[in-house]
């Protein structure tokens, strides 16, 4: 890969009778002027080649490419215009060369490109694999949708993690911006969900339509999206989730929307205990879901959640909103850095070790998101002052039958 050398260091004073110009090559097919010493006919003053001055430029090519055996100055006075070569030995070359490379690099992305900065936190699962904190989702703002846009300005921006399913009805386009993308399959986190099963469908079936429509040969994560949609069933439709992941096809298996009585009854018999419980997880539930959390964290089931910005974005005005605001103050002081309180939200659920999925479309919230990665964590204190506060009301949002059932 020829690698784009502009601008590097500029050129030391020859001597006293030259007056040089400043070497700045403009690309890895550039006259190389590095300033090296040079015979130089009587009554002719050197000049070094300089990209802003034409008066510098050599009359005609010296190599076609990147040829660093030797460098070339342009010579001025009684014999015109001449170009002469002078050989530099082999070590000094390479190290011209590798100089000159660094230097563009390091030049490049402090001033030219800025860096996209990529979620990167991830959290261990029970099966040994690991999950990133940061998920994209496709539901909610993009359920029915032509989602191609969206997870691509995701992915585009620093996301790796990306939450699909059925249910959805957008893997196809999911599926789409995954292969626009132009990453590695490795470099990504792909999650799909099962929906309920047509008559006399099976799991696999149904998961191999939704490898198709993503084009993918397997996916991270495979879960149930939702217990009703299998009622009486959960443990065979669960046999066949297993058998997925001992052919590779899924790397990890789980639910969503689980209660501890769903739970019970898939664990029953269970060969692979889930990988995760995918459910709406934010203050103003935290006190109706304690009970499967509890549940989860005696068998090592991880929490996801999604949902989590509820407060700020569905229920504006409530109790959970001064506490909010008040460790947002601190986390700017303490950071020196912006803080919204959506961040403080996605905070308070790395600081439960809880991966945050969640979904826009505007490049600077997931950012936003992205850069919450780098804030500092919060305390004790406030963590337990989001969850009083939250306590106080009780706000869902999704799969509201949850609520008519024990959890």
């Amino acid at each position: 890969m020829e690698a784009d050398i502009s601008p590097a260091f500029p050129n030391p004073v020859l001597d006293e009778k030259f007056t040089p110009g400043q070497y700045t090559p403009t690309s890895a097919t550039a006259f190389l002027s590095p300033g090296i010493p040079s015979p130089t006919p009587a009554g002719s003053a050197m000049k070094l080649y300089d990209p802003s001055d034409p008066s510098t430029y050599p009359s005609s090519p010296v190599s076609s490419g990147y040829d660093n055996s030797s460098y070339v100055v342009q010579t001025s006075g009684p014999l015109g215009g001449a170009q002469m070569h002078q050989e530099v030995p082999a070590d000094l070359r390479r190290a011209i060369a590798i100089g000159m490379t660094v230097f563009s690099l390091l030049q490049r992305y402090s001033s030219k490109s800025p860096i996209t900065l990529m979620s990167s936190l991830t959290i261990p699962l029970n099966d040994g694999n690991r999950i990133p904190w940061l998920g994209f989702g496709t539901g909610t703002a993009l359920y029915l949708k032509d989602a191609e846009q969206a997870v691509l300005t995701a992915i585009n921006n620093g996301i790796i993690h990306l939450d699909g399913a059925q249910m959805y009805g957008n893997e196809e386009s999911l599926g789409a911006a995954i292969a626009a993308s132009g990453k590695t399959r490795s470099s990504l986190y792909v999650t799909t969900k099962l929906d309920k099963l047509r008559e006399g469908q099976t799991v696999r079936e149904a998961f191999l339509e939704s490898l198709g429509k993503l084009k993918l040969d397997y996916v991270d994560l495979y879960l149930i999206h939702m217990p009703v949609a299998h009622e009486g069933r959960l443990k065979a439709v669960w046999k066949e989730f297993e058998a997925l992941k001992k052919e590779g096809l899924a790397k990890s298996i789980g639910v969503s929307n689980f209660r501890v009585r769903d739970l019970e009854e898939l664990l029953d018999g269970a060969t692979v205990v889930p990988a995760v419980n995918q459910i709406e997880y934010h203050p103003y539930v935290v006190k109706a879901a304690q009970p499967v959390i509890e549940y989860m964290k005696k068998h090592g089931i991880l929490p996801t959640s999604y949902g989590g910005l509820t407060p700020i974005v569905r229920f504006k005005g409530g109790p959970v909103d001064p506490v909010l605001s008040s460790i947002r103050e601190r986390l700017q002081k303490t950071s020196g850095k912006p803080v919204t309180e959506g961040q403080v939200l996605g905070l308070w659920l790395r600081a439960k070790g809880i991966p945050e999925i969640t979904t826009t479309s505007k490049v600077e919230r997931i950012k936003e998101y992205i850069a919450t990665e780098t804030l500092p964590d919060l305390t004790v204190e406030e963590v337990h002052a989001i969850d009083e506060a939250g306590s106080q009301v009780h706000h869902r949002v999704f799969a509201q039958w949850l609520d008519a059932a024990k959890l």
